[in-house]
């Protein structure tokens, strides 16, 4: 009988070629997993350990409002630019206020999305300077904190000149805090009184002025005839609207779904909680949702309620930290220092984003404006756990 002869060179390629197909298919299959982070939890099959992660709802949306990349231009939405937002008052028709920190200028935003110069001038990005006077002639160094009256008065913390200014019928003048621009501590009306750092501002119902004296890490209030005073008494309201002065000296824990919230029973994640801002609400509002705040430290935006806290939007991974510019819903929206929080009347939030130089619009669901802690449907927004 014939018989074909069979090349061993031939038989030992075929078997290093069946060997490798058989070695990439397990790897690929079995034991490969995405890198750390991505989401993919740890499997029998070996490969790097996911990191847990945290991330905001799908039913909030965030969008960038403002701004795009750090800058100075006043204009239509599409061409302003901001240098180091911080700091954000809001009236009843939406208008916006912004302290443009790395600008040295006092800017406005309309509901259009129009962007104007209130006050400030000088070189913008330089070293800032300190005049009072006409609007247009006024100097500051990096202002970090802003309050609107009723009567269309602002309120600017100065904070690089360690003091406070009003700004009425287009003139602004010093209402407390050194005439020199040096720092201190001390009680009295006008320039007699010292701040170290004032930042975020808040107005009470009756005209009062409050102060976040971060330098001195305390709360200043300053009366309507101009006299600051320092003061442990301090309403709820208030602190919400300064803000943290101080990290908390022990942890506070947040829950979040894990995941990309897809399946049905996502999972639980706790993250400690950094310092959070503050949030300002239209003058009159009726809305009854919980504080939304920034955390500073995770450049997320969270909800709270007392010592329950929440992910809206952002992401956490167990390092914390994924700074971001990503607009898309709360699950894979990015922030880059989100260090204030205004709410308008509709229930509309714009977060001031100090590094990503630019206002963000978050556009929140109507369960979560209405006062509701959880979502109609039947998962849950995860369990509410005592902060620690």
């Amino acid at each position: 009988m014939f018989r074909k002869h069979v090349s061993p060179t031939a038989v030992a390629l075929s078997t290093i070629l069946v060997l490798g197909v058989v070695q990439f298919i397990y790897w690929r299959l079995l034991v490969y997993r995405p890198a750390a982070g991505t989401g993919s939890p740890p499997t029998p099959g070996g490969g790097p350990p996911a990191k847990p992660y945290a991330t905001g709802r799908n039913d909030v949306m965030v969008q960038t409002f403002i701004g795009d990349g750090p800058g100075y231009a006043d204009g239509a939405s599409w061409q302003a630019r901001f240098c180091g937002p911080n700091a954000l008052a809001i009236l009843p028709d939406g208008t916006l206020y912004v302290t443009d920190s790395r600008n040295h200028r006092i800017r406005k935003i309309a509901p259009s999305g129009e962007v104007a110069t209130v006050a400030g001038s000088g070189p913008p990005q330089g070293a800032g300077g300190r005049a009072d006077g006409t609007a247009a002639a006024s100097a500051f160094r990096y202002p970090s904190g802003i309050a609107a009256a009723a009567d269309g008065t602002l309120y600017v913390s100065d904070t690089g000149n360690h003091r406070v200014c009003r700004i009425r019928q287009g003139r602004v003048d010093t209402l407390a805090g050194s005439p020199d621009g040096s720092p201190g501590k001390a009680d009295g009306t006008g320039t007699a009184a010292r701040f170290r750092y004032p930042a975020a501002l808040a107005l009470d119902a009756s005209g009062a002025l409050w102060v976040a004296d971060l330098g001195n890490s305390a709360i200043r209030r300053i009366d309507p005839t101009g006299r600051a005073a320092t003061t442990s008494e301090v309403p709820q309201p208030v602190r919400e609207a300064l803000g943290d002065l101080e990290k908390a000296p022990a942890p506070r824990r947040m829950v979040a779904w894990g995941g990309d919230d897809e399946g049905p029973e996502p999972r639980e994640v706790e993250f400690a909680i950094g310092r959070l801002s503050g949030e300002t609400r239209a003058p009159g509002s009726r809305l009854t949702l919980p504080r939304l705040a920034g955390d500073e430290d995770h450049h997320v935006l969270v909800m709270r309620r007392g010592d329950r806290f929440a992910l809206l939007a952002g992401r956490r991974d167990q390092d914390g930290v994924i700074p971001g510019l990503d607009d898309e819903t709360g699950l894979r929206a990015k922030f880059a220092l989100p260090c204030a929080v205004a709410v308008a009347e509709d229930g509309t939030a714009y977060v001031a984003e100090y590094e990503g130089n630019r206002i963000r619009k978050v556009v929140l669901p109507q369960w979560l404006v209405g006062g509701s802690l959880s979502p109609p449907e039947r998962r849950r927004f995860g369990r509410w756990r005592r902060g620690s």
